[in-house]
């Protein structure tokens, strides 16, 4: 089928309309027998109702629109689904065979549910008029008519909507989730049976604020209009401006956010609870609210939602009708929190089952786990096979990675799915970076990258300041700072057992760590983009190639370690490409010379320094020391915490000596609670830059400066 995909299109609600609206349409006016949920004509529409757009999904359309002669249109949980279908129904005047509704799904489920609503004479005119191209009928809830059968029940049934005929003067038009949409489409390919297959967009912008409109209940809205669509837009321009701002903008991730029905009902929420639209925009524009806090907030109340106004009246009606008071406030305060939802949709895509919830009661757990994962099938955060949008996932996966009892299957859809630039701001958003857990922080390491591009950048520091050897624990202060300073600088702690080993993933980029523990390079393909730093004790490198990428010739990755060790993980040895490779843009400082190829790259620091004392040597390592803690702070200046500096490496003599030097030379100088480094008197007075003395390079300068030092 996928060879006869056709290009992508886009069509509004009316044009399908029409489409199936045939010349000499006969609409559905027939006397039903019975009528039922499961088979009617919906008399009435939601006056709030937004006509969506629908795109064609080419890898399931072997048909063009106009050759089809069903319509099949696909849509996950909460997209408004269930209001098009009624909107369809009401506009062709036909029946809605509503799957959703009926108890049986089978061979003649569709043939026997026409004879037994209608009189035998208008069923079989009805009928007629399908296979005329006169009439049609909607077919919705193709999923949950799945659920009710088998396999082969499902196909039977397929086989008897096709034994009507459908011409493509009027197709028939079927509605269903992903799954079961594709079932169908399968079917129908393999029977040589012409179909199109449509999926509903999110809204656009405009729709979106028509729809927040129609949706918000207050009356303050007409009496306050001017200053609601003022507080309505600047909702949605910090949502928005979000989305633009970031570098790595996939898949119109904005659109697929505030396009996505559920998230315009929790705006519109938002102002049914605050009316006062003044002083909410007021307080917004005053505390500068960032819109990682309002995504949030949207997603919380989409939550909320599902709970208490979906889950908890099913609870209520069904099974906790016979429960004590206590049980049900019990029931009630446990179940379906904003953990359970998450992990629910998480466990749904991964397709594993679901650990239950904290309730003792067997019965009630078995009867409850059952409606739920049905239930999940139609919540609004699940998406066609994944979660609905990289928002929705990244709360998600913070909210799990966050507790123990679903953790295990959050970085499982990590290491499956990778991390988005989201995950880390709203991680931050929910928890901050204080004493975070030490297996999260590589894949906020990795987070950050996605934002990174060549206007702007995140670099990522770590350090140890308060480390003694011989702690069994190592406490690490980190930071990831913005290249320019419209990029807020996040701040954090990690704690490490003095035994771990780091791994930061496959892509080092703007990385600067100096910590008294093991590194390792796990990945088959490992990139390296400098300037970067690494010092840690020993060196573990598995990876089979190493590809190197520089700003500059000048600039080099460097790994600092006390030794290395390179075992053969994958089928071949390590190699080293990349653009970086010609100008050796790698530099390993390392007491014993590795084997080839790193042997290329090695220096060592007793190579470096050979020509000066052992006194000087000291001296030199401890200036290198306080010079490169520096680069770990701004963009504009290099500052340093004037404490930090005394305490840790004005510690001991030697460290006074050096740090008495620098300020006597006016080459770090105090500014209120601050040191500060001048580049360009320590470039005179050292004849070194940062970068050379990062590499242990000497000069006569520097020189004569260490022998000054007293």
């Amino acid at each position: 089928m996928e060879e006869q995909a056709k290009a992508s299109k886009n069509y509004g609600l009316e044009t399908i309309l029409m489409r199936i609206k045939s010349k000499d349409y006969v609409p559905f006016e027939y006397k039903m027998n019975d009528i039922q949920p499961d088979f009617r004509v919906e008399q009435t529409i939601n006056p709030k109702f937004i006509a969506p757009v629908l795109s064609v999904v080419s890898d399931y359309s072997p048909n063009d629109m106009k050759e089809a002669t069903i319509i099949l249109i696909e849509a996950v949980g909460a997209s408004g689904k269930s209001e098009l279908t009624k909107k369809m129904s009401n506009w062709l005047k036909c029946p809605i065979f509503d799957l959703g509704q009926t108890k049986v799904v089978a061979g003649n489920s569709l043939a026997g549910l026409l004879t037994k609503r209608m009189d035998r004479k208008d069923c079989f005119a009805f009928m007629d008029n399908i296979a005329e191209g006169k009439s049609t009928l909607i077919i919705d809830a193709l999923d949950e008519g799945y659920m009710k059968t088998n396999n082969q029940g499902y196909l039977d049934f397929l086989d008897d909507v096709m034994s009507l005929k459908p011409k493509k003067e009027c197709p028939i038009i079927m509605l269903g989730r992903y799954n079961a949409v594709e079932l169908a489409a399968n079917f129908f390919f393999e029977n040589e049976l012409r179909f199109v297959t449509l999926q509903i967009e999110p809204f656009t912008l405009s729709q979106a604020k028509d729809f927040i409109d129609k949706a918000v209940e207050s009356v303050a809205y007409l009496r306050y209009e001017a200053i609601y669509k003022e507080t309505r837009d600047y909702i949605l321009d910090t949502i928005n401006g979000f989305f633009k701002d970031q570098a790595s903008i996939k898949n119109h991730a904005s659109e697929r956010f505030i396009g996505y029905a559920p998230v315009l009902q929790s705006i519109a929420a938002f102002f049914d609870e605050h009316t006062n639209y003044r002083l909410v925009l007021n307080e917004m524009k005053e505390k500068n609210v960032k819109s990682v806090k309002l995504i949030v907030d949207i997603i919380e109340r989409i939550l909320k939602r599902d709970k208490e106004e979906k889950v908890q009246p099913i609870l209520l009606s069904n099974l906790l009708v016979d429960r004590s008071q206590e049980f049900k406030d019990s029931v009630l305060a446990k179940a379906y929190d904003n953990d359970e939802q998450c992990a629910r949709v998480l466990y749904k895509t991964m397709d594993i089952p679901f650990p239950g919830i904290d309730i003792t009661d067997v019965s009630f757990l078995a009867e409850y786990n059952k409606h739920m994962e049905e239930w999940v099938n139609e919540h609004p955060l699940l998406g066609k096979k994944r979660i609905a949008n990289i928002v929705f996932e990244s709360y998600i996966l913070a909210r799990l990675t966050h507790i123990e009892k679903y953790s295990e299957a959050a970085y499982k859809y990590i290491n499956k799915y990778g991390i988005s630039y989201m995950f880390s701001l709203i991680y931050s958003a929910l928890y901050g970076f204080e004493e975070i857990d030490p297996k999260i922080l590589p894949f906020i390491y990795e987070s950050f990258l996605e934002l990174n591009n060549k206007s702007a950048h995140y670099s990522f520091t770590m350090e140890s300041p308060t480390y003694k050897e011989g702690d069994n624990f190592v406490k690490c202060e980190f930071e990831f700072e913005g290249s320019n300073d419209a990029l807020v600088i996040y701040k954090g702690s990690v704690e490490y057992p003095s035994n771990s080993i780091l791994n930061f993933g496959k892509r080092l980029e703007y990385i600067n760590v100096n910590v008294p523990l093991d590194f390792t390079l796990t990945h088959r393909n490992i990139e390296t983009v400098a300037p970067s730093y690494i010092k840690c004790k020993t060196l573990f490198i598995e990876s089979c190639e190493m590809t190197l990428f520089g700003q500059t010739d000048e600039e080099d990755f460097m790994f600092e370690c006390e030794d290395i060790v390179v075992n053969q993980r994958y089928e071949q040895y390590l190699q080293l490409s990349g653009p970086g490779k010609a100008n050796k843009s790698i530099c390993i400082v390392c007491p014993q010379q590795p084997q080839y190829p790193l042997c290329d790259y090695w220096t060592s620091v007793e190579i470096k320094l050979k020509e000066l004392t052992s006194e000087e040597t000291a001296l030199y390592k401890k200036l290198r020391s306080i010079i490169l803690d520096f680069r770990s702070h701004s963009k504009h200046e290099l500052a340093k915490l004037r404490e930090k500096i005394d305490f840790v490496f004005g510690n001991n003599t030697t460290g006074k000596k050096v740090i008495n030097a620098l300020i006597e030379t006016k080459i770090m100088y105090a500014s209120n609670h601050l040191y500060k480094l001048d580049s360009d008197v320590m470039a005179a007075k050292l004849g070194l830059s940062y970068d050379d003395i990062r590499n242990y390079e000497k000069s006569e300068q520097v020189v004569t400066f260490l022998r000054n030092i007293k």
